[in-house]
Order: structure tokens, then C-alpha cells, then sequence
């Protein structure tokens, strides 16, 4: 559950970048006026950075000079009295964001880290009368991957109840440092390395998504355009497998092609992937419990696979963490093999899941009544496939668990439809998949046609 938000400044809550780039036009009026454009220009994508760092940069990449730290407080304090006088402006606020801390500033702790100088951004937020909604404002000279770090360490903050929303990639790398989810605000290139992209803080919905290692990978995203959290049609919910590919964009990916259907349909979705290192069924559960304010009417999910691959023991006790959410007994744990990793040998080890634990996920399931369910099976792989990543022999066998377990819940449940993809790889496997669990565009493509078929009853190009 999100409880803490860390706020970018400028850009964010305050329209100040083109005053930003007046007060660097007019500390630097004197100098070379193409230089000091390509400042402004690194002023703009670097917004995160402090005007210190930036006056540096000034000097000793543009000028090619060097310059005193006496020297470049000189040029800061030139340049504060120009934003003070300027920026206490109310017209310059962003009318939806703090619209939105007014309503939410009582429900979650706010709290605001910038590049901007720390003295002034405090002066600033109290004449513009906004100080009061956050619980500390934080800005430069230090640097903002550290002002995250102390705002967690000084409230205890735990990393999976923090998220960052800023506009350029140095919130993004503030946030990736300290293992915090990145939202994306004014910016469209952020987009791609977004948690959640903030078309609009008027649609912006905050969701809990259980215990357990929360992933770092570039895949964890949600993608929504729900308006109404008691009518969504499709509720997407999917491991790696759904957005990774082998191309720097995702695009061609089975989950992207999924959404820009839907929308082309006019149909409502929340799209999530792998919010956990680890997706599992009670990853899914888990969501679906501590959400239930949602109502979805359909359900598309690919969890399944990950519940049986081997895994060394610190990700069993993750999965075991995560079902202790919803479920009391003991699992059964299957040591495996040694298997020898890059620089050392580790045992792996599978969970078994009796009838009763299978009996329990589809119980769970039904519990949410959908009007109808989608899972998405598992490509039988060749144990001699070639590729680039050596898998452990029982990672094949344990395949077939996979795609048993997803045939005891999907059985006899007439809204339970299972899209059998298990034979789709069987010849020429190594064009399909890279690594024998994450597809290639071809792979993608197939299973897209297949879930299409399903879904809107008939094969789309």
C-alpha cells in the first residue's frame, strides 16, 4: 500500500522552467549566447540537478574554465533573488497537482526533494502557501539521490510504501537508487521507465500490491485509462514474459498489442506487470485482496510459471512470504539439485502445491466473480534448445507442472477459458524464445493472435 509521496518541484508542482531559464539567461548575459543556450538546454533535461552542479557545468564544460566554490555561491545568490522575486507567483502552480496534494495531503505523507536550493524552495512554498501540506521540504546543495535516502532512513519509510513522481531522468535515477517506484509527470520520454506515467493527477490511482520483493526490472509497469474504479472491464495481470522482448521497445510485445486493442475498442483496463520479482498465483491473490474497492469484469493473467521453477532458497521463502498473506499451512519443499551458477553452486529447491492449495487459488478466484477468466499457459521447452543461458535439466520438468496446475484450475469452471499456447514453440524454438522463458517478437506474435481469438472471438491480423 502506497503511504508516502516524495514530490519533484519544478515541473511538477510549480510551472518554473522557463523562469529557470530566464535567471541562467541573466546571470550569464554576458557571456557567449550559444553557450549559454546549451546550458538551458542541459538545464532542461537534467531539471533534478542543483543550479550548483549546473553553474559548474557552465564554466568548466562549456567556458572550459575553472571556478570558485566562492565564485559559484556568488552566481547561485544572484540567481536566487531573481527566482524569488519571480516564482511566488501563484499563477505559476500546476493547478491539477496541487489539486490533488489538497486532496490527499491528510491520506498520505508528502514530502517534497528538489534540485532546486533548499532555503529558497522553502520560501517559496510558504508565500506560495503550499508548505503546509508536506511534512519536510528538501532541496540542494545536496544531491537528490541522498535527500530520497534521508527522507527514508529519518521516517522509516519502508521502500515498497514510497513512491517518487518527478519529471526528469534524475527523479528516475533518485528513485531507482533507493528502490522506489517511479512515476513519470510532464515529461513523455519518461514514460518508458516509468512505474505509472502521470498523463493527469486527475486519474491517478494508487494500488497495493501485497508483501514480497518488489521487482526492479525495467517490465514493472501498469498501464490503466480506468476512469471508474467499480467498472473495468479487464483486469491484465502478467509476469515478465507478457512485456520483455528481445527489442528496445516494447511495443511488439503480447500485453502492449493487448491494451492498444482494447482501447481501439473502447474498452476499460488495468494492465499490470510483475510488480513482484517474483509473480506467482498468490501474487495475483494478493492483489486481488487488498484491492477489492476494484471491480473488474474480466480477468487476463500468464501467473503460473514461476510457481514451480527452481529457485534458490531466499526466492522460496519470498513465495512463502507472499501466500502467508492468505493462506495458514505449511508448503511442501522439494530440494532439487546443486546447481552450478556463475561464480558459485547452489541448491535449488520447488514448492509442491497439494489439491488443497489448488482447490484454495480457485476458490479465491471465484471469490471476485468474473465474468469471465483467461490463463495463459506456458511453452513447452526442448531440454537441448540453444541458447545463450544454461538452464538447470529440472527447469523443463518443471514446465509440466506449470501447465498441470493451470489445467486443475482452469477444469470445470465453465467461465475459466485456458489459452493453450504449450505446443506453440515445439519446432524451431530458438526463434521464438531467447532464453527459454522470455519471448522474441515471433513468439509474441502467435500468442497475440491466440489471445485475440479468444477474446474477441475472432483471429485479428
Amino acid at each position: 500500500m502506497i503511504k508516502n509521496i516524495l514530490f519533484d518541484f519544478d515541473g511538477v508542482i510549480l510551472d518554473s522552467m522557463p523562469i529557470r531559464d530566464f535567471g541562467f539567461r541573466k546571470i550569464f548575459e554576458e557571456f557567449d549566447k550559444e553557450l549559454v543556450e546549451k546550458l538551458i538546454e542541459y538545464n532542461n533535461i537534467n531539471g533534478g540537478l542543483s543550479r550548483y552542479v549546473k553553474i559548474r557545468y557552465f564554466y568548466e564544460k562549456l567556458l572550459k574554465k575553472s571556478i570558485s566554490e566562492e565564485k559559484v555561491q556568488e552566481l547561485a545568490a544572484k540567481f536566487s533573488v531573481i527566482m524569488k522575486a519571480e516564482l511566488t507567483n501563484k499563477k505559476y502552480l500546476i493547478t491539477q497537482t496541487i489539486e490533488f496534494i489538497e486532496n490527499n495531503y491528510k491520506k498520505y505523507n508528502l514530502h517534497i526533494v528538489s534540485g532546486s536550493d533548499g532555503q529558497e524552495l522553502k520560501f517559496l512554498c510558504k508565500e506560495l502557501e503550499i508548505d503546509k501540506f508536506f511534512l519536510s521540504i528538501e532541496g540542494s546543495p545536496t544531491p537528490k539521490n541522498d535527500l530520497v535516502a534521508n527522507v527514508l532512513n529519518k521516517n522509516n519509510y519502508l521502500s515498497n510504501e514510497t513512491i517518487l513522481i518527478g519529471d526528469s531522468v534524475n527523479d528516475y535515477e533518485a528513485a531507482k537508487v533507493n528502490n522506489l517506484d517511479f512515476y513519470g509527470y510532464n515529461n513523455d520520454e519518461l514514460k518508458d521507465c516509468s512505474k505509472t506515467y502521470i498523463d493527469d493527477f486527475k486519474n491517478v490511482f494508487f494500488f497495493d500490491y501485497g508483501i514480497g520483493e518488489n521487482s526492479s526490472s525495467k517490465e514493472n509497469k501498469t498501464f490503466s485509462n480506468i476512469r471508474d474504479i467499480k467498472e473495468i472491464d479487464y483486469l491484465i495481470y502478467l509476469d515478465s514474459r507478457g512485456l520483455t522482448i528481445d527489442e528496445d521497445s516494447y511495443q511488439h510485445s503480447f500485453m502492449y498489442q493487448c491494451i492498444k486493442e482494447l482501447e481501439k475498442r473502447n474498452k476499460t483496463y488495468l494492465a499490470i506487470s510483475r510488480p513482484k520479482n517474483l509473480m506467482t498465483f498468490a501474487t495475483l491473490l494478493n492483489f486481488l485482496d487488498l484491492n477489492d474497492d476494484l471491480q473488474f469484469s474480466n480477468l487476463i493473467t500468464n501467473v503460473g510459471f514461476v510457481d514451480f521453477t527452481p529457485k534458490k532458497n531466499v526466492f522460496i521463502q519470498d513465495m512463502i512470504l507472499q501466500a502467508s498473506h492468505l493462506w495458514n499451512w505449511d508448503f511442501d519443499i522439494k530440494e532439487l539439485s546443486t546447481y552450478k551458477m556463475l561464480i558459485q553452486e547452489d541448491n535449488l529447491y520447488s514448492l509442491h502445491y497439494d489439491n488443497i492449495y489448488i482447490d484454495f487459488i480457485k476458490e479465491q478466484i471465484l471469490r471476485f466473480k468474473f465474468d469471465k477468466v483467461f490463463f495463459i499457459n506456458t511453452p513447452d521447452i526442448k531440454k537441448d534448445i540453444c541458447i545463450p543461458r544454461k538452464r538447470p535439466i529440472e527447469f523443463f520438468d518443471k514446465i509440466t507442472e506449470t501447465n498441470i496446475l493451470i489445467n486443475k484450475i482452469s477444469e470445470k469452471i465453465e467461465n475459466f477459458y485456458k489459452i493453450d499456447i504449450s505446443k506453440m514453440f515445439f519446432s524451431n524454438q530458438e526463434s521464438f524464445t531467447y532464453d527459454a522463458v522470455h519471448y522474441t517478437r515471433d513468439g509474441h506474435q502467435p500468442i497475440k493472435e491466440k489471445l485475440f481469438s479468444m477474446l474477441f472471438k475472432e483471429c485479428m491480423p
